[in-house]
């Protein structure tokens, strides 16, 4: 029988942990995929030269490599992802400016050249003879196209794993919708049920699950590819809303109501997007004040949408607001009409007022 105070547990992961291992992993990342090849590359290269190499001679490949591995990243990490940034879908101009790297690095290493040679003989010399422009000429291009390899290969593999990303995006997204789309189909089974069973005993309960079981059959409503509906269905939508509340109420329906969109009934816009100040004013507001009457007035005239609620606000509102409705009211705007839509809000302690200009077209 084992005692339980000699278990073995595994250790708890702590932040200082997870730290030590993220450093670990980054320091590893960095000698394979930096280091060790730079130092495989200097070590061939060098053992080409044969046993003539001096130390005195390795001391100053070192310094010219120093000069290499500078350039190198810094056309791999900077210039090249600069060219493929700016000059998208320009594949001749690319490849244009990406060459420019290559006199620049010969330029460059004859200035060096003329530096190490201060160092080490105490005079600044450029030589310009044919042999050194070759020389150049020559490291520049093995360098240059060497940096724009693995450049070109990292950018196509970080578009491969957001072409990825998408893609699983994507599928999240319609699995979502096709979620959504059950839940109003299964509720709108069980209000049809509801009304068989309620409709023999009361008939006013009744027509408001009839209503309520339409507004569900209104979110299977198809749109366009750009999930989008006419403003006579919106229209449609926000009258069966207003007869229920009134249903709701036990009272009459809303009719300090204007509409005049004549010639725009086809025009398309997101679902529901006008049926939140329509809610907003229902829930917050008075509608038995005579003084400031609750009042909604939808226009679209030159393609421009203004919608107009005024209300008094209840005194004694139990109800929390949390505005989680005009916030996503305001992402939807952003989102479908940005720069083409104007929000205005005048809110007191007693009046509610918001105005909603939106450009259609």
């Amino acid at each position: 029988m084992t005692n339980s105070l000699f278990k073995l547990t595994k250790p708890a992961l702590t932040e200082t942990n997870v730290k030590t291992s993220k450093q670990l992993h980054l320091l590893r990342t960095i000698l394979w995929r930096h280091v060790l090849p730079i130092l495989v590359f200097i070590s061939v290269e060098m053992l080409t030269q044969g046993p003539n190499l001096k130390r005195f001679d390795a001391g100053i490949y070192v310094l010219y490599y120093l000069f290499d591995i500078c350039y190198f990243y810094i056309i791999t990490y900077g210039y090249v992802p600069g060219i493929f940034r700016f000059f998208k879908r320009r594949n001749g101009l690319q490849e244009i400016v990406a060459a420019t790297a290559i006199p620049i690095y010969g330029i460059l290493l004859i200035l060096y050249n003329g530096f190490v040679c201060l160092l080490t003989n105490g005079r600044f010399e450029i030589p310009f003879d044919i042999h050194t422009l070759q020389k150049s000429c020559i490291r520049g291009v093995m360098i240059c196209a060497l940096a724009y390899a693995v450049a070109y290969a990292r950018y196509a593999i970080r578009a491969e794993k957001m072409v990825s990303q998408q893609k699983l995006h994507a599928l999240r997204l319609e699995n979502n919708l096709l979620s959504v789309q059950t839940n109003p189909h299964l509720i709108n089974n069980v209000l049809n049920y509801v009304y068989e069973r309620v409709h023999d005993y009361s008939i006013q309960d009744a027509k408001a699950i009839a209503l309520l079981c339409e507004i569900t059959s209104d979110a299977l409503t198809e749109t366009d590819g750009l999930g989008r509906i006419s403003l006579k269905q919106e229209v449609t939508y926000i009258e069966k809303y207003l007869q229920l509340n009134a249903l709701y109420k036990e009272s009459d329906a809303f009719k300090n109501i204007r509409l005049s969109f004549d010639g725009y009934e086809s025009i398309k816009l997101p679902p529901k997007i006008l049926l939140e100040p329509i809610v907003n004013l229902f829930k917050y507001g008075d509608l038995n004040n005579e003084a400031v009457q609750a009042q909604v007035i939808l226009e679209v005239k030159d393609c421009t949408l203004q919608l107009v609620t005024r209300n008094a606000k209840k005194a004694n509102h139990k109800a929390p607001s949390h505005k989680i409705g005009l916030k996503n009211l305001r992402q939807r705007l952003e989102l479908n009409y940005p720069d083409h839509h104007l929000l205005v809000i005048h809110d007191t302690d007693h009046f509610f007022e918001l105005t909603l200009t939106i450009k259609l077209c």
